[in-house]
């Protein structure tokens, strides 16, 4: 995906790219060669679209991924020079989005 928005945006002055991601590289290995690319690359990690019991292990295993995916989705964000958040909902992005263009501003 990161591949392709750099594609996208080769000619512009100024490469500066938004990604939603779970923090899953399941397609085209790690991504961070290709954050690198980017002049400012602002990072939204979400999660999976998990639905969950409310129990104690179903709640330990959704913890246990966030913090896991989310120190990755934080370092692609930093070696992309952007910001990284955290949204736990779809209601959420929208702010997310308006943070990360106002980093760039």
């Amino acid at each position: 995906a990161l591949e392709l928005g750099i594609g996208e945006i080769r000619h512009a002055d100024k490469k500066i790219g938004i990604l939603i991601t779970d923090g899953d590289w399941t397609y085209g290995g790690d991504p961070t060669r290709a954050a690198r690319l980017f002049d400012s690359l602002h990072v939204i990690g979400c999660q999976e679209p998990l639905i969950y019991e409310d129990t104690y292990d179903e709640f330990t295993y959704y913890q246990r991924r966030k913090s896991y995916h989310g120190i990755k989705i934080a370092s692609l964000a930093k070696e992309g020079r952007g910001r990284f958040s955290w949204v736990e909902s779809t209601d959420d992005v929208p702010g997310a989005i308006s943070r990360c263009l106002t980093a760039t501003a």
